[in-house]
């Protein structure tokens, strides 16, 4: 039980730190983190979470809506399957890239702190 609290102090302390900068709460809150906070899920804000899981956080979401959209309209021109997995990876390794790089930019200019230190 003490890791929830001190997880759920940090995330306030986060939270407020975020606000504080002025962003839109849903910059530095997204909806998918929320929601996975209310099933249970410690999850950081994205600007507190290391460059890697931040770009494979969005890259796999990404890339699991893309591969499904594909899938189903077969909008990429691919003819079975496995090019539209490899596209949706690719796209979802690009996007996640480009979001990570985003927050990691954006933790820089607002001179966020560590989540260690909150």
């Amino acid at each position: 039980m003490p890791e929830t609290s001190e997880f759920d102090r940090k995330l306030q302390t986060a939270l407020a730190e975020l606000e504080a900068t002025g962003m839109w709460r849903a910059n530095f809150d997204p909806h998918v983190d929320r929601g996975l906070r209310k099933l249970g899920l410690r999850v950081r804000p994205p600007h507190y979470r290391s460059f890697l899981s931040t770009m494979l956080g969005f890259g796999a979401l990404f890339a699991i809506g893309m591969a499904v959209l594909s899938a189903l309209t077969r909008s990429i021109g691919a003819r079975d399957i496995s090019n539209v997995g490899l596209n949706a990876l690719a796209a979802g390794l690009i996007f996640g890239g480009g979001m990570a790089l985003a927050y990691h930019l954006d933790r820089r200019k607002h001179r966020l702190s560590i989540w260690d230190d909150l």
